[in-house]
């Protein structure tokens, strides 16, 4: 009388077959899942990232232009009358902290100096790395020696130096190793088991690199919030201080010409051009504080005294 426990073996295994098919369709919806959710954040940790570079590229951009302008025509003005003791302050009440002084002016100047050496003449190939760290860094000395050893993040136009610890590396979905959904025979159930449990620590594997992900996500469209704060911040301003600065180049070249190889003396002007002076001298030094305040610390994060700076001028 076999045949019963044949029967009963063979429903068995249909039922191990049955429980082992339903757990391997776990597994293989829970590994599916978990696939499209990492894909779907690492598109977004994708588009942060490139929307706060962009932010990034285009401050350095602007730097670069104010430098390049309105600072190279103040600094040639300004060395003409440096020497003048000037008492008049008048100027934008809020910007009265700013004013540019001997020691910022001669600051401002070696600021220009190190990035005509440096910057204009960085390789092609490291132009953008150039920008970026210049938007980021702040110190354009230790930006100048950065871009002297010529770094392969430069080149690449990363990031870099200046923030190196911005967003956490993206894990590769590859290197989570989805896990392969296969039974056969007698040991269905125990693969399925052993499937279904590779499956779930797949999905703890993938819920990490995306936490990782959402947390550079945020710091990322923090800085680009910055960023582009920084950036209206510095058009804002180098549109009155280019303005005035064309005035000043005026009104210096012509007491220059009327003194002659003499000195020019505070006497030499009027009222209205010693406003106009106070009140350069102060967008001056505004200017000043965006172009050389740093964004990033060195561990990546937003500096305080960026957020200080934008909430003063």
């Amino acid at each position: 009388m076999p045949l019963p426990w044949l029967l009963l073996g063979a429903l068995a295994g249909g039922i191990a077959h049955l429980n082992a098919g339903e757990k391997n369709d776990r597994a293989k919806d829970i590994a599916e899942q978990s696939e499209e959710y990492y894909k779907q954040n690492q598109v977004s940790y994708a588009c942060a990232k490139e929307y706060a570079e962009k932010s990034i590229e285009k401050l350095g951009s602007r730097k670069k232009v104010v430098l390049e302008t309105s600072i190279k025509q103040f600094l040639r003005s300004y060395e003409k009358i440096k020497h003048i003791q000037f008492n008049e302050t008048t100027g934008i009440e809020e910007l009265k902290e700013f004013e540019i002084t001997t020691s910022s002016f001669n600051d401002l100047l070696e600021f220009t100096n190190i990035y005509e050496s440096k910057f204009s003449s960085a390789a092609a190939g490291t132009a953008a790395g150039a920008l970026t760290l210049f938007a980021l860094g702040g110190n354009v000395a230790a930006i100048g020696s950065a871009i002297s050893a010529g770094g392969a993040a430069l080149a690449a136009g990363e990031i870099g130096a200046a923030g190196a610890a911005l967003g956490t590396a993206v894990t590769p979905l590859a290197t989570l190793v989805v896990p392969a959904v296969i039974f056969t025979g007698i040991s269905a159930n125990i693969k399925a088991d052993d499937n279904l449990k590779k499956a779930e620590a797949y999905s703890s594997k993938v819920n990490v690199a995306v936490e990782k992900m959402k947390t550079s996500i945020v710091k990322y469209k923090a800085i680009e919030q910055r960023t582009d704060m920084f950036n209206d911040l510095l058009n804002e301003l180098n549109e009155r201080f280019s303005y005035c600065v064309s005035m000043l180049d005026a009104i210096v070249l012509k007491k220059s010409k009327k003194a002659k190889k003499k000195m020019i003396k505070v006497e030499d002007f009027t009222r209205d051009e010693l406003k106009l002076i106070a009140l350069t001298r102060a967008l001056a030094g505004a200017v000043k504080s965006v172009l050389d305040t740093p964004l990033l610390s060195s561990n990546g994060n937003l500096t305080e005294e960026s957020g200080r700076i934008a909430e003063k001028i």
